[in-house]
């Protein structure tokens, strides 16, 4: 049987969502950019259109959705959702992509000053987002889910290609 989760990957494919306002931009999995940290064997989805910060899946490792900071520092890649309809509900919750890429970064007060001064910008693209894909914002604390992921997961499952281990001099 096929999951939620897998039937929103399939029509997000199908229609190449794109929402710019949310920082959302589709990308074929084929055709998209692979930077020197992107992890080997990953499916990209989404870029948000600069510094070439990328969401991607690695079926290796599941259903896990990863983001790719090419312009950041260690660790360029994390997770920010168990799955892709979870991401979806990400984005809807955060009203865009701007944050997800940097909650580590953040204390949990900042974050939440930061979602709230967010709180009704782009509802006509959340309302859109949520209504193609059937789903509704998360009911849970976005930085908290964020940080039990970035926290919990095992970094030595991702492989990476020969020039990011040159890159880091390994």
């Amino acid at each position: 049987m096929k999951t939620k989760s897998h039937q929103t990957w399939k029509q997000y494919h199908s229609e190449k969502f794109t929402s710019y306002p949310l920082a959302l931009e589709y990308e074929d999995p084929r055709k998209a950019v692979h930077y020197f940290c992107t992890p080997v064997g990953a499916e990209i989805f989404a870029s948000i259109g600069v510094d070439g910060v990328h969401y991607c899946t690695v079926p290796k490792l599941g259903e896990t959705v990863f983001a790719v900071t090419p312009e950041s520092s260690d660790p360029y890649v994390f997770p920010v959702a168990n799955n892709f309809t979870e991401f979806l509900r990400l984005v809807a919750t955060l009203r865009g992509t701007n944050l997800i890429d940097q909650a580590h970064l953040f204390t949990k007060d900042r974050f939440e000053t930061l979602m709230q001064e967010q709180a009704t910008a782009n509802a006509d693209e959340v309302k859109k987002l949520c209504e193609t894909f059937g789903i509704e914002p998360l009911e849970c604390s976005p930085y908290d889910l964020l940080m039990e992921l970035y926290n919990n997961f095992d970094y030595s499952k991702i492989k990476f290609s020969r020039e990011y281990y040159e890159t880091q001099g390994l």
